[in-house]
C-alpha cells in the first residue's frame, strides 16, 4: 500500500560529487560536464519512465533564451553546469536533492501527474528550479527532485542565503560591519512545508483517483500511533534483498 517517505540531501563538490553526474544518473540520460568535457552516460540505467525540468513563472530570459528549443535532457544539461560555473570548485553545496515514494495504487500516468502537480505548486511556485524524473522500477516507484541552492535572478543566479532580520524586518549585522546571512541553504528553508504538501498532495490524488488509503507525513509519536515506526527501503535495499530471495530460492532447489 501507499507509503510516506521523503528524505532529503545536499550534494556537495567537496564529497567527490558533480552536480552534472548527478542529473545524468537520475534521468538515466547522457550530459556533458562543460568545465572538464567529460561525459555522463546513463542512458543504460533502467527504471526511469519520465523526466522534466520544471521552471518558476518568473524565470530570466538568460535562461529561457539558453534552453530555448532544447529538449529536456540538454536543458537540464545548461542548468547543472551553469551551477556548477556558479559555485566553481570551492567545495560548496550544488544542490538539494529529494528522494520521494510515489503510491503503488496510482498507474504510471497517474504518478507522473501527481509529481508534476506537486513540483509546480509547492517547489517551482516557490521560485525554485526542479529536475525531477520517475522512476517505477523493482516495484518500488518513486522520484527524485533536483533543486539548486539558489534561485535565478536577472543578472545570473542569486545568493544561497537570506540576510538575517530583526522582529522589524532591519538586517543584521555583524562587528565587522557585514551583514548577517541565514546559515540554511534556501530550498532546505522549504523542507518542513514540503513534507507536508507531499502528503496532502498525495492523498488528493489517491481520493480522486478512488483509493481510500492515504498517507501521514507525521511521525508516529506526533499523530498519536503507539508503535516503532518502519523505515523506507530504498530501491538499492529492495534490489539487494531481491537478490537474496533469489539466491536463497536457487540453492533451495533440487
Amino acid at each position: 500500500m501507499a507509503i510516506y517517505h521523503l528524505s532529503a540531501q545536499v550534494i556537495r563538490s567537496s564529497t567527490g560529487h558533480s552536480a552534472v553526474a548527478a542529473a545524468a544518473s537520475r534521468r538515466a540520460a547522457a550530459l556533458v560536464c562543460q568545465a572538464t568535457g567529460q561525459v555522463f552516460d546513463c542512458r543504460a540505467k533502467a527504471g526511469v519512465t519520465h523526466a522534466e525540468l520544471s521552471l518558476p513563472t518568473e524565470t530570466p530570459a538568460w535562461f529561457r533564451t539558453a534552453i530555448d528549443g532544447l529538449t529536456s535532457d540538454r536543458s537540464a544539461e545548461v542548468l547543472w553546469n551553469a551551477v556548477e560555473a556558479k559555485e566553481g570548485l570551492k567545495g560548496t553545496g550544488l544542490a538539494m536533492v529529494l528522494d520521494i515514494a510515489l503510491p503503488v495504487e496510482l498507474n504510471g500516468a497517474q504518478r507522473v501527474a501527481l509529481a508534476r502537480d506537486w513540483v509546480e505548486n509547492h517547489v517551482t511556485a516557490r521560485g525554485f528550479v526542479a529536475d525531477w524524473a520517475v522512476r517505477e522500477d523493482d516495484g518500488n516507484p518513486h522520484f527524485h527532485v533536483m533543486i539548486p541552492l539558489r534561485c535565478m535572478t536577472d543578472k545570473g543566479f542569486g545568493p544561497k542565503y537570506e540576510l538575517r532580520r530583526d522582529a522589524a524586518g532591519n538586517v543584521i549585522f555583524r562587528d565587522d560591519g557585514k551583514p548577517r546571512y541565514e546559515r540554511m541553504a534556501l530550498p532546505m528553508k522549504e523542507l518542513l512545508g514540503w513534507r507536508r504538501s507531499w502528503a496532502e498532495t498525495t492523498n488528493h490524488h489517491l481520493a480522486t483517483a478512488g483509493f481510500e488509503v492515504r498517507i501521514d507525513h507525521r511521525s508516529h509519536a506526533d499523530a498519536g500511533i503507539e508503535r516503532e515506526p518502519t523505515r523506507h527501503r530504498g530501491v538499492i535495499a529492495h534490489r539487494r534483498a531481491a537478490k537474496r530471495q533469489a539466491a536463497t530460492a536457487s540453492r533451495s532447489t533440487p
